[in-house]
């Protein structure tokens, strides 16, 4: 009779995980659907160059074409990291139209790399569980002057903010100080 009492304990506090875990992902990783006034500050959508589904790519002087096709401002790092490229890629998730701009960063003569993307629309979160992203015990990053949202895949670190139906995000099997130091140099400007 005792172990059916360990076992309702088991179950009873395996549940109570499951719902704060499912708690945290809602809140603190899909966001809570208000908009902040900064979030407000940039354009949800702006008419942008049509493409077919599938994956354009271009050369690190070609910044201004990932811009035609990005529709919102570009996130790019500001110093220390040197663009080698990028590519626009387009696919259908649950119905809507998905689109990120890649743009791929190198440091220490390519040892350290790292993709820095711009995808709209913010619907995109609900398929990072799909990819096989968790979220992190370590939730205190920044990224444009917003908490940014940890996962994780492997030794792969993800980092996203929202802002308006924009996702700015980091990814890298760089560790996590890199990762920070990365996020720290993050901007976002429509030039």
């Amino acid at each position: 009779m005792r172990w059916v009492g360990h076992a309702l304990r088991v179950v009873a506090l395996t549940v109570v995980f499951l719902v704060c875990a499912a708690m945290f992902y809602v809140i603190s990783i899909m966001g809570d659907g208000k908009d902040t006034q900064q979030a407000q500050e940039y354009p949800t959508l702006a008419p942008y160059t049509a493409m077919e589904d599938g994956t354009i790519s271009f050369s690190a002087a070609d910044l201004s074409q990932a811009q035609s096709y990005a529709g919102v401002p570009l996130m790019t790092l500001s110093s220390g990291w040197y663009l080698t490229g990028g590519e626009v890629i387009q696919w259908e998730a649950d119905g809507e139209t998905m689109r990120e701009v890649r743009l791929h960063y190198t440091q220490n003569n390519g040892t350290a790399q790292l993709s820095v993307s711009t995808i709209t629309p913010r619907a995109y979160l609900y398929t990072l569980h799909e990819e096989g992203f968790l979220p992190t015990a370590t939730q205190d990053y920044r990224m444009l002057d917003q908490q940014a949202a940890c996962m994780a895949l492997g030794d792969t670190i993800h980092l996203h903010v929202v802002l308006g139906d924009v996702v700015y995000q980091i990814e890298g099997d760089v560790g996590a100080q890199t990762i920070r130091t990365a996020a720290g140099l993050a901007v976002v400007k429509d030039d």
